[in-house]
């Protein structure tokens, strides 16, 4: 599928301050909340957590615990989800849940 790549993730928490303007800008809540509006709209799903790949890649790893990732990539873009598909039990392992998130999938998921 060809998802806008205008559709990025979105990083929260103190260390997400710290980010270099050219790596996006800041948002509230409403502005957080239309863009994951949009991304919905699409067809792609937020996956939400602690990615330590990502918080090395910008340079906040030692600041890990006080990152967050919503991301948005698709499938054939997404390092940790193309990996997830790839790698099988192993990956998905090391894959531990957030105690402060909680999912809840309505009827219309699509998957």
């Amino acid at each position: 599928m060809n998802y806008p790549r205008d559709i990025g993730c979105i990083f929260l928490g103190e260390a997400a301050a710290r980010l270099h303007p050219s790596l996006g800008h800041r948002a509230g809540v409403e502005e957080c909340l239309e863009h994951l509006e949009k991304a919905s709209e699409t067809g792609l799903t937020g996956m939400i957590g602690r990615i330590w790949f990502d918080a090395t890649t910008l340079g906040l790893l030692r600041d890990f615990r006080n990152f967050l990732v919503v991301c948005f990539c698709c499938d054939c873009c997404c390092l940790v989800r193309s990996d997830m598909r790839e790698a099988g039990k192993g990956f998905k392992d090391t894959i531990r849940k957030l105690e402060s998130v909680r999912v809840v999938v309505g009827e219309d998921c699509a998957g």
